[in-house]
């Protein structure tokens, strides 16, 4: 059941992804494997600190600052 529901919410970044590429959102250089990859393991994080009992606004300028590798573009 949680490799499902991981299996679900990998999906949806994915094309939560694609769809800020196409729009040019963010660098559409990167690998949607890798940016997937990414986004999950950073919600997890924001959960597991809030869950632990965070700042709710420490979390959201960490969040920001992690999400901002998917706006820059490539250097290549």
């Amino acid at each position: 059941m949680v490799a499902e529901i991981t299996a679900e919410l990998r999906q949806a970044y994915r094309v939560w992804f694609r769809r800020a590429a196409a729009r040019g959102e963010v660098d559409d250089t990167l690998s949607p494997t890798l940016a997937t990859s990414f986004i999950d393991t950073q919600m997890n994080t924001v959960l597991l600190q809030l869950g632990l009992g965070a700042e709710p606004s420490l979390v959201r300028e960490q969040a920001e600052l992690a999400f901002s590798a998917l706006t820059r573009r490539s250097k290549r």
